[in-house]
């Protein structure tokens, strides 16, 4: 995993004493909660109020579930024609035929670029594949996009909660629905976004707004 230094080390057993058995109360309750919430199917609705709790996060045991189907990645999945295997093994037996070189080239380059710190993405092995599987796979599914820089960290956080299928298509649904039009060539649905939150920063710290004028560095 990522390397912690001793002050994070301290803080984390710390905080892992306060909360012991309520912690483990919290646990339960998420246990019980999605034992009654088919693999496939919608979550209750206890599980939005549960995650706001005090602990404020899912245990990480259930975030592949929670996570496939808050963002509409098991449905994807389940209507998909092809798997995500056939469509990893036509791409890597089919050579040049489905994908583009420049594209392969840059997935390539920023594979050591990805979390070089954690142990599993530091070699070329193990993870690290996995993340070239799915990212040329995933150039190859949504050829409009190909591959877009940044999508190889997304991908990567992706593969440390899920499994390689998993992250797949938790991949495909954040593109096309979650942040749509983010990780495009022209970013039209981040370009909108940062324009609203540049008026926001305008309109709610003026003060801050203008320094950032000030020194010529734009919010967008």
């Amino acid at each position: 995993g990522f390397g912690v230094g001793l002050p994070h080390v301290v803080s984390f057993r710390n905080v892992r004493k306060s909360t012991g058995q309520d912690g483990t109360m919290w646990l339960g309750q998420w246990n019980s909660l999605l034992r009654r919430s088919p693999s496939d199917g919608p979550l209750p609705s206890e599980a939005a109020s549960l995650a706001r709790s005090r602990y404020g996060r899912v245990p990480l045991q259930h975030r592949p579930h929670l996570w496939m189907c808050q963002t509409g990645a098991r449905s994807l999945m389940l209507s998909s024609a092809s798997s995500y295997d056939e469509m990893a093994r036509l791409v890597e037996g089919s050579g040049k035929g489905l994908l583009d070189p420049a594209t392969v080239k840059q997935i390539d380059s920023d594979l050591p670029r990805t979390f070089p710190q954690h142990s599993g993405f530091s070699t070329d092995s193990g993870l690290r594949q996995a993340l070239r599987r799915v990212l040329i796979t995933y150039s190859a599914y949504n050829v409009s996009v190909g591959y877009c820089q940044s999508l190889n960290f997304i991908a990567a956080v992706f593969l440390l909660v899920a499994d390689e299928e998993g992250a797949f298509w938790l991949l495909v649904a954040l593109c096309r629905s979650v942040v749509a039009d983010y990780h495009t060539r022209e970013m039209s649905g981040l370009r909108i976004d940062t324009t609203a939150f540049t008026s926001l920063v305008a309109a709610a710290l003026p003060t801050l707004h203008a320094r950032f004028c000030e020194l010529e560095v734009p919010i967008e």
